[in-house]
């Protein structure tokens, strides 16, 4: 062979192969990025549990939240009745005399009228418009099961 002979190409089955090898190498090489995962399912996942919650909420927005029972309003009436009556003793045995006003006793209780008679008093406070009353000639077992009905959660 002399320099100014033409080189031969190789054989056209060999270039197509050699391309299908260099892409071959090149798609190796390349750096695999994943598909990113679709949310799809997840957010229909969140908007069928949402929308109910949000739904439900909103419809017990409407309704007047009950924080105490009638029950347990009651009994919280009758326990500042007998930790009144408490107060007046306590004045009375230490005294001599029952006390001329809650404010005399101690006491600053507006939610408490204290009505004094002969060697007696009657209390009455107002629950839900309904009256409670205690007279002192009453024994205070009544009162003293208001504590036991509020530590029971008042009948709830």
């Amino acid at each position: 062979m002399t320099p100014d002979s033409p080189q031969t190409e190789p054989p056209p089955g060999t270039l197509v192969d050699e391309i299908v090898r260099r892409d071959a190498e090149i798609k190796n090489r390349a750096v695999r990025v994943a598909k990113p995962k679709s949310r799809l399912p997840l957010l229909m996942a969140v908007l069928a549990v949402g929308i109910p919650v949000i739904a439900w909420n909103l419809i017990r927005l409407t309704r007047q939240v009950e924080v105490f029972t009638p029950a347990e309003l009651q009994a919280s009436a009758e326990s500042r009745l007998l930790l009144t009556t408490v107060a007046i003793e306590t004045f009375q045995d230490s005294a001599g005399r029952l006390p001329l006003s809650l404010d005399e006793a101690g006491l600053a209780d507006d939610e408490v009228s204290y009505q004094l008679g002969t060697g007696r008093y009657t209390l009455t406070t107002h629950v839900e418009g309904r009256a409670i009353q205690y007279r002192s000639e009453e024994s205070t077992d009544r009162l003293a099961t208001a504590f036991e009905t509020i530590m029971a959660g008042g009948g709830r």
